[in-house]
């Protein structure tokens, strides 16, 4: 059996009908072996080599480098035979060996398992050739979101998420991250009376709001010192939806502007209504992080369902 204990390098190449001798007497256990010849190789080539393949009791097989300019095989590893010294002269072969199979079996095995699947992690990002990964080749779904890099401001982001399990005078998502332009989309509908829903940033109650709204074809009413930005009076709500833009900037004002559908009665025959609204936050010192939709002074909630959902992008 070969012994490939000190082989670090497992695919050799072969040269049928290979034949030379030693051009130096060769020490047990050397890690250089002087050749004759090494012609047919090239510089760098690993080799298995046969020294004394008729005396029983020197052969031995050895693995190396081919040095074509020292002509010499250097790295020299010896896997079959016992250890013993050659002379000058003695004759050298290439021809299969257990080391060749072994070595060849012991390299596919660093990445392969014995049914031929490649081994977990047996490839990793370094191993890839630049542009070799193209869309046609990715599978569906399979680029998840914490593989996309959001920050560069390409793509919008869902940065936060609540959907109410009990109806609530308040819908929040909070920890936001930092980005310059943010998407708001609500829905909502009321339950146990009715909601006046507004808008605030970072858990700021205070006078420091102002908007001005109307409804498409109504008289704009402008609303200043305000508590927060308003997304509807109170009234009994079946269903409403809003997206609103704001530019978050952490030493401008945020400024919003967003639109507000109501759908009323439901079925074909009952147009539904809407909100057009402009409105700013008067804080310039901080970006936000977190986002309330707050039921300022109906006499009921938001009903379970509500939800609220904040995308951002740079």
């Amino acid at each position: 059996m070969a012994n490939l204990s000190g082989v670090n390098k497992y695919f050799s190449v072969a040269k049928e009908g290979f034949v030379t001798t030693t051009s130096a007497p060769v020490a047990s256990g050397a890690t250089t072996v002087q050749l004759t010849s090494v012609a047919g190789y090239s510089n760098g080539d690993t080799v298995v080599l046969v020294i004394d393949a008729g005396d029983v009791n020197k052969k031995q097989a050895f693995t190396g480098v081919v040095d074509t300019g020292g002509l010499q095989i250097t790295n020299v590893v010896w896997t079959e035979g016992a250890n013993t010294s050659h002379i000058l002269g003695a004759p050298v072969i290439d021809y299969v060996t257990a080391s060749h199979q072994s070595m060849t079996t012991k390299g596919l095995l660093v990445s392969h398992n014995q049914d031929g699947t490649l081994k977990t992690n047996s490839v990793d990002s370094t191993q890839i050739k630049a542009n070799a990964i193209t869309t046609p080749k990715l599978a569906d779904d399979s680029v998840t979101a914490d593989k996309v890099d959001f920050t560069t401001g390409i793509w919008w982001e869902e940065l936060g998420r609540t959907t109410l399990s009990s109806s609530s005078d308040t819908i929040t998502v909070s920890s936001i991250p930092a980005r310059k332009y943010l998407q708001i989309r609500t829905n909502y509908s009321s339950v146990g009376g009715t909601i006046s829903a507004h808008i605030r940033f970072n858990n700021d109650g205070g006078a420091n709001y102002a908007h001005v709204y109307a409804q498409p074809g109504g008289s704009a009413a402008t609303t200043v010192s305000d508590a927060g930005i308003i997304i509807t009076g109170p009234s009994v709500i079946i269903n409403q939806f809003a997206t609103i833009d704001v530019f978050n900037v952490s030493n401008k004002e945020k400024l919003s502007q967003f639109i507000r559908t109501e759908g009323n009665a439901t079925g074909a025959g009952v147009a539904p209504n809407g909100l057009l609204s402009v409105g700013k936050w008067a804080n310039t010192s901080t970006t936000i992080n977190r986002i309330d939709i707050v039921n300022l002074s109906g006499s009921g909630d938001f009903a379970i369902g509500s939800e609220l959902v904040v995308l951002g992008k740079n």
